[in-house]
């Protein structure tokens, strides 16, 4: 499954001695599942994928060999992530937002041009392709 952190949200990047630091990222970063380092969602945890330490950042990637201008900051840590459809174009300016699930749970929604949701991250709609209780809750 692919995903983005858009640029211009606040990340952390952890140096490779230890020490961190609070960014505005300039840069929109696409990546997909296995290069996460830690989740949020139960789903990625069941598959091996640690839960994340820091609630305020619970998204981890890896920038090892991704970019040379981050020197030696070898993880990005975000505070949202927006699951990218599979297949086709991912523009950057794909209109999504993120909501509150149950738990610590968060669903990515993918929202029309009249401001409807489209489409949920969540295992129900993506199953039965209907619409689920955040697409409604959101309305």
């Amino acid at each position: 499954m692919p995903y983005r952190i858009k640029a211009g949200q606040e990340v952390l990047l952890s140096h490779k001695n230890g020490s961190t630091k609070n960014v505005i990222f300039n840069r929109t970063v696409d990546f997909d599942k296995g290069e996460l380092l830690c989740s949020p969602l139960d789903e990625h945890q069941s598959e091996g994928i640690p839960e994340p330490f820091m609630l305020e950042y619970p998204w981890g990637i890896s920038t090892r060999e991704r970019w040379e201008d981050v020197g030696g900051f070898t993880v990005l840590y975000a505070k949202e992530v927006h699951e990218l459809p599979k297949g086709g174009a991912t523009p950057e300016n794909i209109n999504t937002v993120v909501v509150k699930g149950s738990g610590t749970n968060q669903y990515t929604l993918t929202i029309d041009e009249h401001g409807c949701p489209t489409e949920c991250t969540c295992r129900g709609f993506r199953f039965k392709r209907r619409s689920c209780k955040h697409m409604r809750n959101y309305l």
